[in-house]
């Protein structure tokens, strides 16, 4: 994908953070929370053809943490919303079940602890 694939592939998610999940919802991606790489906004990237995707909260880039290529794109500000509310915890629902797994065991683990 070049430049302006990604950023009309973002455009078309929505214009606000809501149809931005929502779209997303639609197309069965979920992600991992705070994560540049599996986020539900990567895998999207990913599943349009961008094989490396890393979505930061204000930018696309291509490659991993051992190299980028020069694709830059910034995020539309719906899609920026999106993994803002998406990284606090407002849609559950699109967290993937092994984070979700992780996270409930962890608690469970603290709890057990006082």
């Amino acid at each position: 994908m070049n430049a302006e694939e990604v950023w009309d592939a973002l455009n078309a998610l929505g214009n606000s953070a809501e149809e931005v999940a929502e779209s997303l919802g639609k197309l069965g991606i979920k992600g991992t929370l705070g994560d540049a790489d599996t986020c539900p906004v990567a895998y999207y990237l990913k599943s349009k053809g961008l094989k490396d995707a890393f979505v930061t909260s204000n930018m696309v880039r291509e490659g991993t943490s051992a190299g980028f290529s020069d694709l830059r794109v910034d995020i539309p500000l719906s899609v920026q919303f999106f993994i803002e509310h998406f990284d606090d915890g407002a849609w559950p629902e699109m967290v993937l079940e092994d984070e979700v797994d992780a996270d409930s065991r962890a608690a469970d683990a603290s709890w057990n602890e006082e």
